[in-house]
């Protein structure tokens, strides 16, 4: 659908546009898997001049996930720390809620939990004010309302919901404790980024390999994700 708006906009439509359409083609790679993609599709926006397009909040998110699964920490600390000023400065509760979800999660996984609950909570805060723009992220602010028992928050707001959508159905099965149940869902999607994120969290929170745990391995072995492998390992060996 994103190529197909971006041939059009291409046609027709201002530059503002076609780098709008070129934005949600990055989170689409991003989204199926084709991490190297999304990876050089988001750089090539970034850089070029001019003004800042619609997106950028969601190609920096990406650049900041890949660049932490991959082991590049120093990068991901630098991409996480330009996404939440972004997202402030947009100010958007559109924005906040998933940008800060994703960062809230990020910022967990390198070890920072005060950091994480900090962000966590501006971004429910901004799903509250926004409460029909359930994204792919809030999977991310899921796993972090588990990991730091702020789950009832997340349901309550899930609750008030307009519309429900995979990701709804997906985060509400993280809070209860079914990762299992959530990673099912997220690839049946064609989510399978979160779908492995959910499936590894779900394997760390238990403390013992899951059955959805040799997915998400294979998952990250095909985009080269070595710090999650680790993370994996870790779990294997035990």
């Amino acid at each position: 659908m994103n190529r197909a708006g971006l041939e059009v906009a291409e046609r027709f439509t201002s530059d503002e546009w076609r780098l709008w359409f070129l934005s949600a083609i990055v989170d689409d790679d991003f989204y199926a898997g084709a991490w190297d993609r999304a990876q050089s599709g988001a750089e090539a926006i970034m850089a070029r001049p001019g003004a800042r397009p619609i997106a950028d909040n969601t190609l920096i998110g990406v650049l900041a996930t890949i660049a932490a699964a991959r082991g590049e920490q120093s990068v991901a600390d630098a991409h996480l720390a330009a996404l939440a000023a972004r997202a402030r400065e947009i100010g958007d509760p559109q924005v906040i809620h998933p940008a800060l979800a994703r960062a809230a999660r990020l910022a967990l996984d390198s070890g920072d939990a005060a950091r994480a609950a900090d962000y966590l909570g501006d971004s429910l805060v901004a799903l509250l004010d926004s409460i029909s723009n359930i994204t792919p992220e809030t999977i991310e602010a899921a796993i972090v309302a588990a990991a730091i028992d702020r789950g009832p928050e997340l349901l309550s707001a899930l609750a008030e919901a307009i519309s429900q959508t995979p990701w709804a159905e997906a985060s509400a099965e993280i809070v209860e404790g079914r990762f299992e149940e959530a990673g099912d869902i997220l690839e049946a999607h064609g989510d399978l980024s979160h779908a492995a994120l959910v499936r590894l969290a779900g394997a760390e929170r238990a403390g013992h390999v899951t059955p959805g745990l040799q997915k998400a391995i294979a998952f990250y072995e095909s985009v080269g994700a070595e710090a999650s492998l680790a993370r994996a390992a870790a779990l294997t060996a035990v």
